[in-house]
């Protein structure tokens, strides 16, 4: 019969066991939260999930503890599924990491005692945006992950695809997602009336929050007045963006966006009249209108007002009609920041009209030869 102090040891142990195995549990759930959440973050300052959700091209890295075989890259096939040792077929489309693995962890439960299951996308599929409302060109775009790759540590064969049971790797990547910025520059910048205080983003949501759709109003000024990062939030696979307009031209808005990399870099707009080259210029985003004339060749003598024409995208004209001054304030009104699709109409004064009239009628008559021709 054992001894009480066997028994109390043999106790000991197995209460020890316990204890790891809960510690350890608690420890492999804590690391995937942790990884979870600098993965999938609430993006500050709105009410919209960014938590990821599975579809088609997606490389998921699947982690069995103490089962290395099993462990390796899969990819979500076109019709949503990943294909799996023993289980063969599950369907992951529109599912998060955590949904999939306690979907996982339950499959696996006739084939491995108490499965510890741990999830990682390492290969993001490319995502399509619809961006609509008061930017340049509206429509549906397609944006990419960028990859950083770097040297890792990592050792054990759980990078390899199941098929070639290859050896560890020491090289992985961090993808970096697609954000708003991105996606507003894509569409090749927004119109004069854009309000961008206001932009809309309309996202879907996991099955285990509802499965439908949630919006929310960004003010995304902020970042480009002061820097505010958290307005640049990620963006998701089948995501809809909306920029609202605005009654009224914000001029300051539309300065401080021209100071950034946001729109193109050339406008393109029309001068004619009394300059030495007239015709259609692609110039450098922010220039004024004086420079825009420098361009042209410069005024001729006898330049008289300037006519300056722009165009909502309604057809209505704000017209503006002033004398020329190469010495004018930036921005002010009779030398503006130029906007792509203005026109500028340079005009001569009377005395300009009149000789260039003369110009066109007078010399094929006038000139000696001319004369001496009619009459001899």
């Amino acid at each position: 019969m054992p001894s009480k102090k066997l028994i109390k040891i043999v106790t000991l142990l197995l209460i020890s066991t316990f204890i790891y195995n809960l510690i350890k549990q608690e420890s492999f759930s804590q690391d995937l939260n942790n990884y979870t959440s600098s993965q999938n973050e609430f993006t500050k300052g709105s009410e919209i999930s960014s938590e990821y959700i599975l579809g088609p091209g997606d490389g998921v890295l699947i982690i069995f503890s103490g089962l290395n075989l099993f462990s390796g890259t899969y990819i979500v096939n076109e019709n949503g599924f990943l294909t799996l040792p023993e289980i063969d077929k599950v369907f992951a489309n529109k599912k998060t990491l955590r949904e999939l693995r306690i979907e996982l962890e339950k499959k696996y439960r006739p084939y491995i005692i108490n499965p510890e299951i741990k999830l990682q996308v390492v290969n993001y599929r490319d995502i399509n945006v619809y961006i609509s409302g008061e930017v340049q060109k509206p429509g549906l775009y397609t944006l990419k992950y960028k990859k950083n790759n770097f040297r890792s540590s990592y050792s054990q064969n759980t990078l390899n695809d199941f098929s070639n049971n290859s050896l560890s790797i020491n090289e992985t990547s961090v993808s970096t997602s697609p954000k708003l910025f991105e996606a507003l520059k894509i569409s090749e910048g927004l119109t004069n009336f854009a309000d961008l205080s206001k932009v809309k983003v309309v996202r879907n949501v996991p099955n285990s929050m509802g499965g439908n759709k949630i919006e929310t109003t960004i003010d995304f000024l902020q970042l480009i007045k002061n820097g505010d990062q958290t307005k640049n939030i990620r963006l998701m696979d089948g995501d809809y963006i909306m920029v609202p307009k605005t009654d009224k031209l914000l001029k300051k808005q539309i300065l401080e966006i021209n100071k950034t990399n946001l729109t193109p870099d050339k406008i393109i707009i029309y001068i004619s009249g009394n300059v030495r080259n007239p015709g259609q210029k692609l110039l450098p985003q922010g220039v004024t209108l004086s420079q825009a004339i420098a361009t042209a060749g410069g005024e001729s003598y006898f330049t008289g007002k300037i006519k300056h024409l722009r165009f909502d995208e309604m057809g209505n004209t704000e017209k503006n009609i002033f004398y020329f001054d190469a010495n004018k304030k930036v921005n002010s009104k009779s030398n503006p920041i130029l906007l792509s699709g203005d026109i500028i109409e340079v005009n001569r004064t009377i005395v300009g009209k009149t000789f260039r009239a003369i110009q066109e009628v007078v010399p094929p008559i006038l000139t000696g030869y001319g004369l001496y021709s009619i009459f001899n």
